[in-house]
């Protein structure tokens, strides 16, 4: 008796051995790409954008809409909001941000808009009616009205839209294309109404 409870209390550790041997190697096969994926995984940092309060996420090459989105409000701010006095600093926050391929071209636009606000004496406020990001062509858009004055007191008012495209570089932003033109934003669906609505004209046309 003693013998056949000695060899099925062996057999049962030979079995819970075995299973504690398939379980090691199954976590040894979740756990190495596991490892390897944290050990290159970008850290995520969490900001808050200036002159914000919502959190956004931020990588070393990418941050989700939220950001960008926040960025563009900021970055329209700036560029909206100006006066004779201080247009200049406009230039020195922005041009940090500015991507290489479009830095030069910019800030000759933004002294050149410089001068003419000084030369007339014209203040410009830039007040938002709403901005969303598009994700099928990674633009954001800042949009709503425009109010010019003078010495004149008189104050003009237009719509008027901001649009960016805004990447990531360690974690900065950075400002790969801006415009902004008067009226709604330009966005993907809007373009391709426009563009049919020339087709049609040509057509009529006869072009």
């Amino acid at each position: 008796m003693k013998l056949e409870a000695f060899k099925s209390t062996f057999d049962r550790a030979v079995k819970e051995r075995n299973y504690a041997y398939i379980i090691n190697i199954g976590l040894l096969m979740v756990l190495i790409p596991l490892a390897w994926h944290v050990v290159t995984l970008e850290p995520t940092r969490v900001l808050v954008p200036p002159k914000l309060t919502k959190e956004a996420s931020v990588s070393a090459d990418k941050a989700d809409a939220e950001f960008v989105r926040h960025m563009s409000l900021y970055f329209s701010y700036l560029l909206g909001n100006t006066t004779p006095d201080q247009v200049d600093q406009v230039s020195t926050l922005l041009e940090p941000y500015l991507a290489p391929s479009i830095r030069n071209a910019v800030v000759v636009g933004l002294q050149e808009d410089a001068d003419r606000l000084k030369e007339n004496n014209i203040s410009r406020e830039f007040v938002v009616s709403n901005s969303f990001f598009e994700d099928e062509t990674g633009k954001s858009f800042v949009f709503g009205n425009e109010y010019v004055s003078g010495t004149a007191e008189k104050r003009d008012r237009n719509p008027k839209t901001y649009e960016f495209v805004i990447g990531i570089e360690d974690y900065m932003p950075v400002i790969e294309d801006v415009t902004s033109y008067e009226g709604d934003p330009r966005t993907l669906k809007q373009l391709e109404l426009m563009q049919r609505r020339e087709q049609r004209e040509r057509e009529r046309n006869g072009g």
